[in-house]
């Protein structure tokens, strides 16, 4: 089950963009004499990029997936609305491949290829008994990864100059208490200045966990959102890319989401994570996502 969990978990943030919204608040390349800007400063403009995206959706997304020599590709949606729905399905010649989605209680995954072909869930509330599972992020990380939540108090972060980047870095871990570095890069020239070009996650020896490029942005209704955005997951020696397509921001709300943000019953089989393999359960197939 190890490789499936893991692939399913990158395909999440890779498809949720892993990339920075703003709202026409580009600054101005950094001179190279010019002072580096505090922690304070870069939060405070990423934060203010962040606060103006409540909701975002992508109709048309498609994926190429490499892993070691064999490369594939899947069509997908996904939407996401603070601070914990989201939902992204992918599929290829017609039939469903992935489903993979979270709400303020639970989050879920399914894959079509995975050994047992089950509907994998959790409580936020359980995850961190799942110490046998080897996920190399927690699934909060996936919200995180859109800069559409803010960053938090300034204080946690260091700031360095690394080249054309500005790094934030600061510590965190998983659920399970194992401790991470984070490392956010601010592109400080180029189309994509003031921005979040980069995510990556590293163990204290300093072993990459899981990497994110953001490539290519778009502008929408006067909102810059993530267009082509790429994840590396060194440990499955996987590379993930994302074009993201037919997007919208702001429109889902409380009120017309439907089931979107449901825990899905139109699989045979379901395994709660926090209990292991021997919580497999067939339950009632009635209708699938509605939206």
């Amino acid at each position: 089950m190890r490789r499936p969990v893991c692939l399913l978990f990158a395909t999440s943030l890779l498809a949720l963009g892993c990339g920075t919204l703003n709202r026409n608040n580009d600054v101005a390349p950094r001179a190279a004499n010019a002072p580096v800007p505090t922690a304070d400063q870069l939060v405070a403009h990423l934060n203010q990029n962040a606060r103006n995206i409540q909701s975002l959706e992508f109709y048309q997304v498609s994926i190429d997936v490499k892993q070691g020599i064999q490369q594939f590709g899947v069509d997908g949606n996904l939407a996401y609305q603070k601070p914990r729905n989201f939902r992204m399905m992918a599929s290829a010649l017609g039939a469903t491949e992935a489903d993979v989605g979270s709400n303020d209680k639970e989050f879920w995954f399914w894959l079509k290829r995975a050994d047992p072909p089950a509907l994998l869930h959790c409580s936020y509330e359980d995850f961190p008994q799942c110490r046998s599972l080897n996920l190399p992020f927690h699934p909060d990380w996936i919200a995180e990864a859109l800069c559409v939540n803010e960053l938090g108090a300034a204080s946690q972060y260091q700031v360095r100059p690394a080249g054309k980047v500005l790094e934030l870095r600061s510590q965190t871990s998983t659920p399970q208490g194992q401790p991470l570095e984070k490392v956010i890069r601010v592109a400080q020239s180029g189309p994509n200045t003031g921005r979040i070009v980069g995510y990556q996650l590293k163990t204290p020896q300093g072993q990459e966990v899981w990497s994110a490029e953001i490539q290519e942005y778009r502008n929408v209704r006067g909102y810059t959102v993530p267009y082509v955005v790429s994840l590396r997951c060194p440990s499955e020696k996987m590379t993930l890319q994302f074009t993201l397509n037919k997007p919208r921001v702001n429109e889902v709300q409380n009120g017309n989401a439907g089931d979107m943000f449901v825990l899905p019953r139109n699989y045979p089989k379901v395994i709660d994570l926090a209990r292991g393999p021997n919580s497999l359960q067939s339950v009632q197939r009635t209708s699938g996502l509605t939206r």
